[in-house]
């Protein structure tokens, strides 16, 4: 089982560069080819939820229904 650690350690400079890029993508400054990444990561998710699903008998594993 993966470990998970829900506060990771970071510096200030970590997030202060994690704020800068909440508010950009809030904003939606992003450039064009960043949009194509984010649209790419998120078709892909879709894909593996999905798949996760269609193994599952229709059910979902982590909710149990």
């Amino acid at each position: 089982m993966i470990q998970r650690n829900a506060n990771p350690e970071m510096s200030l400079s970590e997030v202060r560069a994690f704020r800068e890029n909440l508010v950009r993508c809030a904003l939606k400054d992003i450039s064009p080819q960043e949009r194509q990444a984010v649209n790419e990561r998120k078709e892909r998710m879709k894909r593996v939820y999905n798949k996760i699903i269609s193994n599952s008998d229709g059910k979902n594993p982590i909710l149990g229904y």
